[in-house]
């Protein structure tokens, strides 16, 4: 029952963060989604050793992450995307190792993407697009076997790589590095039999598309996409024909899913009004 996992009062709204931690230290989830929250995220959040879902995206908070966030080792779903967050990946995000959603996505974070984050056994969507991340992808990160979304979008790895290890991620279902700043040749995704989804574009990536086995899109692939780089060689029959407009699809299908994403994070928050009122 939603009643067992969360005591949340009737009026949710609240103008400031810091009034968070003072809720039950016993709860199981924390949301807040879509809220027009404001301030910093205090560390006392970190002490709720019990959490399980920490829900603030869609809100208005800004400065950077508490390294206590660390100390959250039950956390299952950590979602602050769509905030104006700063700072950088925190390495202590590595002790939750029950975690299997980090979406962080549309904030200003910065920095190195730790290669802690590969110890993350369960871990299956990673999202951190629009942000201000540099450094390099870490070659760790093909250690996250269970891991079926990586989605980097839109930040600056500083003329790197993708590393040749990204290959060996099995479980892949969608890979998407646009406008990364990405130098290098593409690694042959061909071996990954789930990726649906690839998009590359926007980089300074070279090299050629190996042909049969090694292809650059598996027989899988509905989508990629390789514009603005220098990539040569034979996709599969007819799939350069179609590229531009599934391109075109995905991102209607994307601005769609969030627009339908805010619109059920906000029936969840008013159905658990409802039912808690």
């Amino acid at each position: 029952m939603i009643s067992s996992l969360v005591e949340k009062p009737k009026q949710l709204f609240m103008k400031d963060i810091r009034m968070l931690p003072k809720y039950n230290v016993t709860a199981t989830l924390r949301d807040f989604m879509w809220n027009k929250l404001t301030g910093t995220i205090p560390k006392e959040i970190g002490n709720i050793a019990t959490l399980k879902l920490l829900l603030l995206n869609g809100n208005n908070l800004s400065g950077s992450l508490p390294d206590e966030l660390g100390n959250l080792t039950k956390l299952n779903r950590f979602q602050v995307d769509e905030n104006q967050l700063s700072g950088p990946i925190l390495v202590s995000f590595a002790n939750m190792t029950n975690v299997k959603h980090l979406h962080m996505n549309n904030n200003s974070f910065s920095g190195q993407l730790p290669p802690e984050l590969s110890k993350l056994p369960n871990l299956i969507h990673l999202l951190m697009d629009n942000n201000n991340l540099s450094g390099y992808l870490p070659p760790e990160y093909s250690m996250l076997q269970g891991l079926r979304i990586l989605q980097l979008d839109n930040n600056n790895f500083s003329g790197n790589g993708i590393p040749s290890t990204y290959a060996n991620l099995s479980m892949l279902v969608k890979l998407s590095l646009r406008n990364c700043n990405l130098q290098g040749t593409v690694p042959d995704f061909s071996p990954i039999a789930n990726l649906s989804y690839l998009s590359l574009q926007n980089n300074m990536l070279s090299g050629s598309i190996p042909a049969g086995k090694g292809s650059f899109f598996s027989s899988s692939i509905k989508s990629g996409t390789t514009s603005a780089n220098s990539v040569s060689g034979r996709a599969p029959k007819n799939q350069n024909s179609v590229l531009d407009l599934r391109e075109q699809i995905h991102n209607l299908n994307e601005e769609l899913f969030q627009r339908v994403t805010q619109q059920t994070d906000e029936r969840i928050s008013k159905l658990l009004d409802t039912r808690l009122g």
